[in-house]
Parts: structure tokens; sequence; C-alpha cells
């Protein structure tokens, strides 16, 4: 995981404590069956667990609670 201003701990470390928007696709194509977009909206981020070792691939398992979720698949 990058720490640099603005990389993946940045962002997500901003979202801690605030409602926000997620939306997840396999690619950047257009929505379809094979490349649904998934969006949860109003979700809120409660903490970004720090559980890091030297030497080890750095990871971050998070948790975004309530909001409604939709897909796209057209």
């Amino acid at each position: 995981m990058s720490f640099a201003a603005s990389e993946t701990w940045a962002t997500l470390k901003s979202l801690v404590d605030t409602t926000t928007t997620v939306v997840v696709k396999p690619s950047s194509g257009a929505a379809s069956a094979t490349n649904p977009g998934l969006t949860l909206t109003g979700c809120f981020l409660a903490e970004l667990p720090t559980n890091f070792a030297l030497g080890e691939l750095s990871t971050a398992t998070i948790t975004f609670t309530g909001g409604v979720y939709s897909e796209a698949t057209s």
C-alpha cells in the first residue's frame, strides 16, 4: 500500500467518519451483464485499521456500513 499524498492510504484516510459513495466495476467499459457497475451510496467508513509489518505486503480490510446498494448491467 502506498502512503503518498495522492495514493491509497491518503484517499481512504480522508473517508473515515464520513459518508461516501463506493463504485466497483470490473473494467472501465460500459456497464453490462459481464461488466456490472456496483454502487453503494451514502455508506460510512468508521475506521481504517493499521495492521502492517515491515517487509510484508501491506493490505487493509475495510468495511463500509449502511448505504443503498444498486447494480447497473446496462
